[in-house]
């Protein structure tokens, strides 16, 4: 108890503590320490996800599944300061650089009858202007098309890039359906553009005149090619982005409440109906109807988690946008039957079976799913 313990004590002690053998002195323990009046709580969000980890493992083993990372309904008093039992057993330079390693869980639930795999590859389609399409799940690597004098190319790493010019406007469509992964092209230009699951972009095969305009539909991340002459316009129906060039992502899903532009790099000019916002980084622009609201501080991990091969919600996701995100992930529809009101938070990996994430969410309690081929039914 005087935070003297090594990492591999603190894993010896937690074998202990999960051992059945010493529930009885497992409870007293922790129900002495959470009477101790001098436990001091902790804010670093770092610590109070690990220590949810072990300590959600330790006390709810013998009923629940063990979560590598664990979804979380509500913060209780009581939780916080038996997590801070852990923080003084093993110290907080543990828990900061303890990292946690994925398992595979064996999911055996009734429920649960059958099970739908992770996008394994990138299911996108290229319209050229021509009409013709590529699909880039059997296109092989190297040259796809020709056009003019723009050669567009597949990359050993799956990636669609542009190179060379031509004086006529070819428009593609780069179009990224639901099931798929996440896909990168780089345009004639250098500007760089993630496209996430349900989502498209149209672009010209080359640059021409005084502007570069593309259109997006769903989710991008844009890393744009500086160039002071000639600005880089994304454009979803009359909302319009405007950069030179910069780093910033754009949330579009129709079936999404708001329109999400948010800035990690640089500056951009958000013009919706008139209404004109600049941002600075850290900052996202909020539409809905005419109206724009900036929002200072946000969680640029949340916003950049599906690029980065995780969902990640913050304490306002409720069941609606986290089934929207599995929905266009694993192509699978969603069903309520009845209605579930608390919020989750949490992180956890994209390339898991969508039973996995569904039994994590599950063991927080307030919600029951149901897999039923290729739907998932939502309960309370």
């Amino acid at each position: 108890m005087s935070n003297q313990c090594s990492p591999e004590e603190v894993d010896m002690l937690f074998e202990l503590m999960e051992n059945e053998e010493n529930k009885e002195l497992k409870a007293q323990l922790i129900q002495s320490h959470l009477n101790d009046p001098n436990i001091i709580g902790f804010t670093d969000p770092k610590v109070k996800e690990v220590l949810h980890q072990r300590l959600h493992q330790i006390l709810l083993k013998t009923d629940k599944p063990e979560n590598e990372i664990t979804m979380l309904r509500s913060i209780r008093i009581k939780w916080v300061a038996a997590a801070a039992i852990l923080l003084l057993i093993a110290g907080a330079g543990y828990f900061l650089n303890y990292k946690s390693k994925p398992k595979d869980v064996a999911i055996v639930k009734k429920s649960m009858v059958t099970d739908v795999s992770a996008p394994s590859i990138v299911r996108a389609k290229l319209k050229l202007d021509d009409g013709s399409v590529v699909y880039l799940d059997s296109a092989r690597n190297g040259s796809l098309a020709v056009q003019g004098g723009v050669k567009i190319v597949k990359t050993a790493d799956g990636r669609i890039a542009y190179s060379g010019k031509e004086s006529k406007v070819m428009y593609n469509t780069l179009i990224n359906p639901r099931g798929s992964k996440v896909v990168n092209i780089i345009l004639s230009d250098g500007t760089r553009v993630w496209l996430n699951a349900e989502s498209s972009l149209r672009y010209p095969a080359t640059f021409v005149g005084k502007e570069r305009k593309v259109e997006i539909t769903g989710e991008g991340y844009f890393e744009v090619a500086h160039d002071s002459q000639m600005p880089f316009l994304v454009t979803k129906d009359v909302m319009q982005i405007k950069v030179l060039g910069t780093h910033f992502n754009v949330n579009t899903y129709d079936n999404e409440s708001l329109i999400r532009i948010t800035l990690l790099e640089g500056s951009v000019n958000v013009n919706n109906q008139g209404r004109h916002t600049v941002l600075t980084p850290g900052q996202q622009a909020q539409m809905v109807g005419v109206a724009i609201k900036v929002v200072s501080n946000v969680d640029t991990d949340e916003v950049m988690a599906w690029k980065n091969g995780k969902f990640q919600f913050g304490e306002k996701a409720d069941i609606g946008m986290i089934m929207r995100q599995l929905s266009r992930w694993y192509n699978v529809d969603v069903e309520y039957q009845g209605t579930v009101n608390q919020h989750f938070w949490g992180s956890l990996p994209r390339d898991v079976n969508v039973s996995q994430v569904l039994q994590k969410i599950e063991s927080t309690g307030g919600v029951k799913f149901k897999i039923e081929g290729n739907k998932v039914v939502v309960m309370p």
